[in-house]
């Protein structure tokens, strides 16, 4: 996938900002936020999947999964 190629950029701090596909496909970025491991973030121009993202973590929130787990 080139989406890194086309979008991959840096924010105010420095951290790269890019979708990471494996070989086989996973969206990385997806998996980890639909477990619970990341928040969705969406700056521009990385917009592309911002409401798969976003409904990703208001499920994982629902479902209290990761960051989101009730203690």
């Amino acid at each position: 996938r080139d989406d890194f190629n086309r979008v991959g950029v840096a924010d105010r701090q420095g951290h790269l900002l890019a979708y990471v596909f494996t070989q086989e496909g996973t969206f990385v970025n997806a998996w980890l936020i639909e477990f619970g491991f990341a928040e969705a973030v969406s700056l521009p121009p990385n917009l592309r999947y911002q409401a798969d993202l976003s409904r990703l973590e208001r499920e994982a929130r629902e479902k209290s999964r990761g960051l989101w787990m009730r203690q």
